[in-house]
């Protein structure tokens, strides 16, 4: 019997293309706000990032009471950091910017891209937006041909490079 089910787990193996495949160190990297490539026949281990930024982000909509869509022409600020994988945003923490009089209890609304020409503060829990930092978010792997940046200038991913040998 047990050679049976050996035999037929070999079979199977061979069927569905089963094979093994082995990773060799190649180099470590540093990402930064320049969208890069993982090359063909590599993948890429991210097992940290580093710095944070000021971020501005449109539409406001989101985090408006109401959520009005006249807010789709306006911008929210936060501190955070984070990178993106394919366009996809991954934060390691976001913290909202509230009001100086009171920081977690409002969100302040910008018209401009910069975020320095205040529209008006408005009060909602900002700290329910806020993306606390996550221990387990790395390692994260990269797989041939997946884009990786980092939100801005002053935040920096850190890379570990391998060959897919097969």
């Amino acid at each position: 019997m047990k050679t049976t089910l050996s035999i037929s787990i070999l079979l199977l193996a061979g069927i569905f293309g089963l094979h093994a495949q082995t990773l060799q160190y190649s180099q470590a990297l540093i990402v930064s706000n320049t969208m890069q490539t993982v090359p063909a026949g590599k993948v890429w281990k991210v097992t940290s990032v580093y710095g944070d930024s000021f971020m501005c982000v449109s539409p406001a909509t989101p985090y408006v009471d109401g959520g009005s869509s006249f807010f789709n022409t306006k911008y929210a600020s936060y501190v955070g950091s984070g990178f993106k994988v394919n366009g996809n945003p991954v934060f390691s923490f976001r913290t909202w910017r509230g009001n100086t009089s009171s920081p977690l209890t409002s969100i302040r609304i910008f018209n401009d891209n910069a975020c320095t020409d205040e529209y008006s503060s408005y009060t909602r829990s900002a700290s329910t937006y806020d993306i606390s930092p996550n221990p387990n978010l790395f390692p994260l792997w990269i797989p041939e041909n997946s884009t990786l940046q980092s939100n801005a200038s002053t935040i920096f991913v850190s890379v570990l490079e391998f060959t897919v040998v097969p």
